[in-house]
């Protein structure tokens, strides 16, 4: 009788999704459709769909000497996807890039009837991997769970931009965890329009991964 219940215990532990706060966890395929064609990989964590979009007040150009797909602003706001292929939690501890004086991550708040405000955070959770519970040693299968960075949750903050930067740049983005260590992945500069298009289904982000 004790076996039995068991067995049915452990069947509804695999088969009933896992629920996280903030987080949900994925099949290894739903994984990298999630990713896109295109991500970077720092020591066991994935980095995929990322972008930079202008963020905060845009400058004011005088349109006879605009240049032609310049993003003309001093703040960035940088989103995307990881996964931590690890057996174990990491910590995104900091993030920088050469492009700019300052780089921050970012908490958002909804403080009701709409209004929002947002503060630095000293870390970003990646939770890691969980194996199956049954035939571990013979599947590659494993369930995973993304974290997402959005501007109306959490997100880069790129502050005080130094360089010239266009439309369609890849923009180096330097991820330091607690225990993958540091790597940079590259970040597709886009316009609000296009980034919104992206994510309603309207446009594809990838041409290829050249």
């Amino acid at each position: 009788m004790h076996k039995n219940w068991f067995f049915f215990f452990v069947a509804c532990w695999v088969l009933l999704p896992w629920h996280g706060q903030a987080h949900e966890y994925w099949t290894n395929q739903q994984t990298r459709n999630l990713l896109g064609p295109c991500p970077s990989y720092i020591n066991g964590i994935e980095v995929g769909y990322a972008f930079a979009i202008p963020y905060g007040t845009i400058q004011l150009v005088d349109i006879n000497t605009q240049e032609k797909n310049r993003a003309y602003t001093q703040d960035l706001a940088v989103t995307l996807r990881m996964v931590n292929r690890n057996f174990f939690d990491d910590r995104l501890k900091s993030v920088s890039t050469k492009i700019a004086n300052t780089a921050v991550m970012r908490s958002v708040r909804y403080a009701g009837k709409g209004s929002k405000y947002d503060y630095s955070t000293d870390e970003i959770i990646v939770p890691g991997a969980k194996p199956p519970v049954s035939d571990a040693i013979t599947t590659d299968e494993e369930f995973l769970k993304m974290v997402e960075l959005r501007t109306n949750n959490l997100f880069i903050h790129v502050q005080d931009v130094q360089e010239k930067i266009y439309f369609g740049d890849l923009i180096p983005i330097q991820l330091s965890f607690a225990n993958a260590g540091t790597g940079t992945v590259y970040v597709s500069l886009l316009s609000k329009k296009d980034f919104d298009s992206i994510f309603q289904g309207s446009q594809t982000p990838w041409q290829s991964c050249g």
